[in-house]
This record gives structure tokens, C-alpha cells and sequence, in this order.
């Protein structure tokens, strides 16, 4: 059953280009684990009961928001905003718990998905090496000088995203030398794949992921003894954090000054500016729920962005494409300063709790911490954390690592 769940999610874009059937697969998602949380919540420990304290202050706040700023905004709007700043949070801490508690079976999970993994990915790097002199319809745009390839996804940004969680599965699966050497030639081509996309994230987190396995491949990972808190205490030095951050800005540096600097008019700078003047204007609760830099308060179009001239601008306005490309200037117009303090804490408590799944197992501490810098990297130009895919990626990390950690179904396997 749970391969089958994890095929809808790998597959999910794809299939709402078929049929809308797939279109609320992350909600589905998050109310069964909320009925999960629901009926074994004796079992919560301090993070979880942190996490719903404040994802219930959340919404008191953003409420209040509604009440004060006189912002008018249709119920269903506000309901269904809700649901879509929690549905994250809510799914990490359900799937925990259901995963911890729950054998799933001897199905061999990990091992499955893993090579599923490996023929998409294939797949993928020889089509978009194709694409380069053929037209497949599988490319958009050109980017750093070649085709941008999206392969059967919507655009070559959600290829981008589905990346992360392919490298990811592939990392999850390393295990014995002798397996490594068949294994890594197809995180290699995942590199590929991702890097033919074009996008700049691509590069970094690669960048990223390579950093991180090298740091894994000492004494502290590798001992099972040390508790995943205490590898990440030693992990993350400040000279490792310092080297990360100047890496990072110097590979992405061309694209902040596109975005936010001054010489170019983009609606990651617009959202930017707009959700600071939304501060401001409406300091300190915020405007509230479904006003500004959401899914609802694009579908409802907000009055904020005729407030603010951003309806001026093609990509901002009613029905425009870029209308939630933002994640922190959403909070803080919403939700305020208070409120950008609580999704601060709520995002590092997700953080600790995705690292503290992992265990004792490398393989799965490497991938947690590549997905929470993952995350992070790209909250600074997208609504990530609540994007439709995280949802589903977290489901599936969290399944498939703590498989992995008990060893449930992954018994060594023949090459196919």
C-alpha cells in the first residue's frame, strides 16, 4: 500500500496533467495522519506538543489578523489558508509517529522505491542529453546556454524539485562497498539530470550534498553509538557554517542581485517589498489569512495587491503565474513580527525533528540535512513550505528513513 502512495507522490505532477484526481493528495495526506496524531496522542513527546502549541497560536494570530486589518477575505479562503500553513507540520509529526509505530510489512520499501528511483533517473539523463539536439517537447526555455529540460513534468523548476527527493532516496539506499559501486553511477546521473534543468538551486544543493558526505565520511557519523542531536552538535561547526554560507553566496550571488536588486523589476523583489509595507501597515498582528503571497490569496485575489501597485506588474496580476512565489514576506505580511517569530521556531523544531528520525544511520542523518538546508535555501524564492510536494517528500523521507533504521523489509537484494 505505502508503494503505491509513494508512486502517487513521485508521480503527482504528471498525473495532474492528466487528471485532477491527484490534485489533493498532500491534504489526504495530512488528514489521515491527523487522525493518526488523533488516536495516539499519548505517545506525543516535547517537540511535537511544541510544535502544536504554536501551530495553534498560528492560527489564533492570523485570525486576529483577519479581525483587526479589515481586510475582507471569503471564509472558504481563510479555512483552506489554514489548512495549507499546517498541513506541513502536521503531516511531519503524523508520519512520524505512524512510521515508529507501525510495521509496515517485509515489502522491502526502500529497496522498491530505490529502484524505481534509479530507472527514472536514467531514463531522464539520457532523454535530456537527447533533447539537446532532438525536440522532444521535453525542454522550456534555454539556461547558462542549454535547453532547460522538464522531461515529463509541468516546468523544468518542479523537475528541479523532484530532484531533491531522487538524489535523496538514492542516498537512503547506499549501503555495503560492494553496493556502493553499483549504487553511486546513479547518483551521478541524478547530478546530471538536475544540473540539465538550468536552475541555480540545482547547482547549490548538489554543491551541498557533496560537502555534506564528505563531513559524514568521518568517526562521528559513522558511529552508531552517537546520537543524531550529538553528530549534528558536532556537525555543524561555525567554520563548516561559514565556509557552507560563502559557498552558497558566491554560487547564487548572480541570482539575488537579479531578483532583489534594484536595476530589475521581478516578482521575488515586488513580493518582497510588498509583504515589508504589509508589516509595517498593519504592525504587529499582520493582515491575516489569505491576504497576501498564498495560493487562496491568489485564487481570492487580494486587495493588498491593488493596494500596493503589484497588480501593475504582468506576472502579479489577477491570474497571474508568480502570485505565491514567497514564502518569509507571506509570514511576516500575514502573521506580523510575532508570527514570523513562531514559523521561525516552527520550521527549526520541523528540522530537528526530521534530523532526529534519522537516527544513528549515516545515510538518512546525510539526508535530512541536505533536505532542511534544502528547504531553507529555497523559503528565500518560493513558498516551499507549503508547497504540495513537501508534503509529500516529507512523507516519503520520513517513511523510508525510518525503514531504514529499523531495517523493516530491506534485505540485501540482487541488481536488476
Amino acid at each position: 500500500m505505502w508503494f503505491a502512495v509513494i508512486n502517487i507522490i513521485l508521480f503527482q505532477n504528471p498525473l495532474l496533467k492528466v487528471t485532477s484526481l491527484f490534485k489533493y493528495t498532500d491534504e489526504c495526506l495530512m488528514l489521515f495522519f491527523a487522525a493518526w496524531i488523533a488516536t495516539h496522542g499519548k505517545k506525543l513527546h516535547r517537540s511535537y506538543v511544541a510544535i502544536a502549541v504554536l501551530s495553534i497560536a498560528l492560527v489564533y494570530l492570523g485570525l486576529l489578523g483577519n479581525t483587526f486589518s479589515g481586510i475582507s477575505r471569503p471564509r472558504a479562503a481563510i479555512l483552506l489558508d489554514i489548512a495549507n500553513f499546517a498541513k506541513l507540520f502536521v503531516t511531519a509529526i503524523g508520519a512520524a509517529l505512524y512510521f515508529e509505530e507501525t510495521d509496515v510489512g517485509q515489502t522491502g520499501l526502500l529497496r522498491l522505491t530505490a529502484h524505481e528511483v534509479r530507472l527514472i533517473v536514467t531514463a531522464g539523463a539520457a532523454l535530456a542529453a537527447l533533447s539537446q539536439f532532438v525536440n522532444l517537447g521535453m525542454t522550456h526555455g534555454v539556461r547558462f546556454g542549454i535547453k532547460a529540460f522538464q522531461f515529463f513534468f509541468s516546468t523544468p523548476g518542479m523537475l528541479n524539485q523532484y530532484c531533491i527527493i531522487y538524489l535523496l532516496i538514492l542516498t537512503l539506499d547506499l549501503k555495503g562497498s560492494a553496493d556502493k559501486r553499483f549504487k553511486f553511477p546513479f547518483i551521478l546521473l541524478t547530478f546530471a539530470l538536475w544540473l540539465s534543468t538550468g536552475r541555480t538551486r540545482g547547482f547549490a544543493v548538489i554543491a551541498v550534498w557533496m560537502i555534506v558526505m564528505l563531513l559524514a565520511n568521518n568517526e562521528v557519523f559513522g558511529d552508531g553509538r552517537i546520537r543524531a542531536e550529538e553528530k549534528i552538535k558536532r556537525f555543524f561547526r561555525p567554520q563548516y557554517l561559514l565556509a557552507a554560507a560563502a559557498g552558497l553566496l558566491l554560487i547564487g550571488w548572480d541570482q539575488l542581485e537579479y531578483y532583489l536588486g534594484g536595476g530589475t523589476v521581478t516578482a521575488r523583489g515586488l513580493l518582497l517589498r510588498g509583504g515589508i509595507t504589509a508589516m509595517k501597515e498593519f504592525w504587529p498582528l499582520g493582515a491575516g489569512y489569505a491576504t497576501f503571497g498564498t495560493e487562496q490569496a491568489a485564487k481570492y485575489y487580494s486587495p493588498l495587491y491593488y493596494r500596493y501597485g503589484l497588480n501593475t506588474f504582468w506576472a502579479l496580476a489577477e491570474g497571474g503565474t508568480e502570485l505565491t512565489d514567497c514564502y518569509w514576506p507571506a509570514v511576516g505580511a500575514q502573521f506580523g513580527i510575532f508570527g514570523l517569530l513562531i514559523m521561525a521556531a516552527l520550521v527549526a523544531l520541523l528540522s530537528a525533528e526530521l534530523i532526529r528520525i534519522s537516527g544513528t544511520d549515516k545515510y538518512a542523518l546525510v539526508s535530512m540535512i541536505v533536505y532542511v538546508i534544502y528547504l531553507l535555501i529555497s523559503s528565500t524564492a518560493t513558498g516551499i513550505y507549503t508547497a504540495y510536494t513537501t508534503t509529500g517528500f516529507v512523507t516519503v523521507l520520513t517513511a523510508l528513513s525510518i525503514c531504514r533504521s529499523k531495517g523493516i523489509g530491506y534485505e540485501d537484494s540482487s541488481i536488476i
